[in-house]
């Protein structure tokens, strides 16, 4: 047997679609990717790799000293003087309206032997992920758990422990992946007001009334 939908029902389900017109949700992709090379084979701090709509700050570090080595192959971004708290940075900038959800970061890291023992990334000022350096090159992929990010997201990775100021440490191939998600975009209110109209018309219809 047929169930007729109540009319109250339908009139709250189409008034509700009527609010909102898009709300995308995004996939995880990467978001951000450094590596340092320019195509000529030069050294650069931006970015080869941006998703669109996202600008980036050049990499910076705290003590002003950031330099070029070689890296993981290429080129790598390279300081010292993490016995006192240096830490390596850059900052991504969303578009009104964007939100930012990080899934994970994945960097190369070497430091020399008076370097840098261990490593922290912090997001916006909530640490995310931390770990052992490496006196040859290896590889981190760290997955992050932290709520969606609107505006601005400052990473600040900081080098820890080491034995002298002039120990190096340098970083390549530096990778954020995540999601990009827009918020609802309101529909005119004469939209809303034509479709519960429309609701309320089929009500009635269901009602036997028209």
């Amino acid at each position: 047997m047929y169930t007729r939908t109540p009319a109250r029902s339908r009139t709250l389900a189409l008034t509700l679609l009527a609010s909102t017109l898009l709300t995308t949700t995004g996939v995880s992709a990467n978001i951000v990717a450094f590596d340092f090379d320019t195509a000529e084979g030069g050294f650069e701090l931006m970015p080869d790799m941006v998703a669109p709509g996202i600008s980036s700050s050049l990499w910076s570090d705290t003590d002003g000293n950031l330099s070029n080595v070689s890296g993981n192959p290429g080129l790598a971004a390279s300081a010292r003087g993490f016995d006192d708290g240096n830490a390596m940075t850059f900052s991504l900038s969303l578009p009104t309206g964007v939100t930012l959800a990080i899934s994970d970061v994945a960097f190369d890291q070497r430091a020399s032997s008076s370097g840098p023992t261990g490593w922290a990334l912090a997001i916006n000022g909530v640490t995310v992920a931390s770990g052992a350096t490496t006196t040859t090159f290896g590889h981190i992929l760290e997955s992050v758990t932290l709520p969606s990010i609107s505006g601005v997201a400052d990473f600040v990775l900081s080098g820890l422990g080491a034995a002298s100021a002039s120990g190096t440490w340098r970083v390549d191939n530096f990778e954020v992946s995540g999601a990009l998600m827009t918020q609802p975009v309101p529909v005119p209110a004469a939209l809303v007001l034509l479709t519960s109209s429309i609701a309320g018309l089929v009500g009635l219809r269901g009602l036997g009334r028209v």
